[in-house]
């Protein structure tokens, strides 16, 4: 072999290990897992009304609307249950609440809402899904806020399981039991009413 030959030889070695190299990179990306957002059933407020504190008048009923998106990743049935809820605990600023697009942290600090306040109103659906399955879902209910009510004020949306109930004195009570977005696998989404 001439020294033209072999250095094009070598130059044609060097391409195609480089040529394998690149590919087994580029396959090895494919393989990556998924990320959690999108192993998840992710829960959206796609559109809601109002959407500000100063829209409520306190004392009074209003009229509350919550669009929602629930993107199935497992099969999972429960209901979901848009709710707006009050916290003295928990203050405007205090969470990382996503509406859209809802990640890990914003999915605890709805657990962390759920167990540090009180409901002011709530509606559910029951839904049932499987994975890649999107259901689009409209709420509807009323809430009021207490006069002198300075705490957080929050809309969140989450899974759970709701049981109708008679109390003792004849009425029917709804009991929500919400599924826990670490256990459930269920990334719930919120907003603040500012």
């Amino acid at each position: 072999m001439t020294g033209r030959a072999t250095r094009r030889a070598a130059a044609g070695a060097a391409l195609t290990l480089g040529a394998g190299l690149l590919g087994v990179l580029l396959f090895a990306g494919c393989l990556e897992e998924p990320t959690l957002e999108e192993r998840w059933t992710k829960l959206e407020i796609v559109s809601a009304a109002p959407t500000s504190r100063t829209e409520f008048i306190t004392g009074d009923s209003t009229a509350i609307a919550v669009h929602a998106r629930v993107t199935f990743r497992r099969i999972v049935t429960g209901d979901l249950v848009a709710e707006l809820r009050y916290s003295d605990e928990i203050r405007e600023g205090d969470v990382e609440l996503a509406a859209t697009e809802p990640k890990l942290a914003s999915a605890q600090d709805v657990d962390r809402i759920l167990a540090s306040s009180v409901s002011l109103g709530t509606a559910t659906v029951l839904v049932t899904g499987f994975d890649h399955l999107i259901r689009e879902v409209d709420l509807a209910f009323d809430a009021v806020v207490p006069p002198g009510s300075e705490g957080g004020l929050f809309l969140i949306l989450y899974m759970g399981d709701a049981e109708e109930m008679e109390t003792e004195s004849g009425v029917d009570s709804l009991v929500i039991t919400p599924f826990n977005s670490m256990e459930a696998e269920i990334l719930a989404a919120g907003v603040e009413m500012p």
